[in-house]
């Protein structure tokens, strides 16, 4: 890491005060002081002079790439650039160039660098290859938070991510966290509510419990006095209202609403969902698994 320009100026003048040390302390010791020969004092200035100010054009170009830097990230075009290569798909590029500004100590780059991490994790096939992915994405949401927890965006990308850390840990600790992630995506609907995404993960919390095998469900009872607990009906609802925040938004949602209505029974309407996520141009990675997913679901039904 490059110093600023202070610092290295400091150092210059450490590191000239040096020549003269050997000096000072023989005169404080009482000895005899080599003269230096008078032909040598010009170069000796020269030399001296170069030196102050090669340092000082260090310390400059130090500190100008500093403002440099700060100031491409005060502009909107780096968040931009981000999101357009995100939208793309280009992942690993909008990932290179927002890892330049993680120590700035911005919440709106963070939580992207949280997604995708995320994103770059997806189509691995091996936990241990996915792992260290997560992790990276959790710390990055979680020091976003620490820095704007009215972060509706770090709120929801905390949910997915703090789920996946506990599905290291256990299935036990994936349970304790239940309450925790279930915080995370009230407060990112609360916070923007016209946000479809978060109303889906919402949703998806409440099927997952619903859909919890027995021996999770003995588990939580263990833990908790209260155990996680939700409906069908409450998983729709939330389904529903991410449709009405955002029609034909995402692949998964229409997925998970055909799923939702198989487990209330309404097989014409599940039909109607499933045909309409297996329809849904493919654009991303997920959008080709919940296609998979739904072309098996409606073979089932016919």
């Amino acid at each position: 890491m490059i110093s600023s320009g202070p610092n290295m100026t400091s150092w210059g003048l450490r590191k000239l005060a040096s020549f003269a040390r050997p000096a000072t302390n023989a005169l404080a010791n009482g000895t005899k002081v080599k003269k230096t020969p008078l032909f040598l004092v010009p170069y000796l200035y020269v030399k001296v002079s170069r030196v102050i100010k090669s340092f000082s054009y260090i310390a400059l170009a130090a500190y100008g790439l500093t403002l440099k830097a700060r100031a491409e990230w005060n502009s909107d075009d780096t968040l931009k650039e981000a999101d357009s290569l995100y939208e793309d798909c280009k992942y690993k590029e909008a990932y290179d160039l927002l890892k330049q500004f993680k120590d700035n100590d911005e919440s709106e780059v963070l939580w992207r660098l949280g997604r995708l991490c995320y994103e770059l994790a997806r189509p691995l096939k091996l936990d241990s290859e996915k792992k260290p992915l997560h992790l990276e994405g959790y710390n990055y949401v979680n020091k976003a938070l620490e820095l704007d927890e009215k972060n509706f965006a770090a709120h929801k990308w905390m949910f997915i991510l703090l789920d996946l850390k506990a599905y290291y840990e256990g299935t036990k600790a994936r349970i304790e966290k239940a309450y925790q992630t279930k915080k995370h995506i009230q407060r990112a609907c609360e916070l923007n509510p016209g946000d479809g995404t978060s109303w889906h993960l919402l949703g998806f919390w409440c099927y997952a419990v619903s859909d919890m095998p027995w021996y999770q469900r003995k588990i939580a009872s263990a833990l908790f006095a209260t155990p996680p607990s939700s409906t069908f009906e409450e998983a729709l609802s939330y389904f529903l209202e991410a449709e009405k925040a955002q029609p034909n938004f995402y692949s998964t949602n229409l997925l998970m609403l055909g799923k939702t209505y198989l487990k209330l029974g309404d097989k014409q309407k599940a039909m109607d969902f499933l045909e309409r996520s297996r329809d849904y141009a493919v654009k991303t990675y997920e959008d080709a698994t919940t296609r998979e997913e739904a072309i098996k679901l409606l073979g089932g039904l016919k």
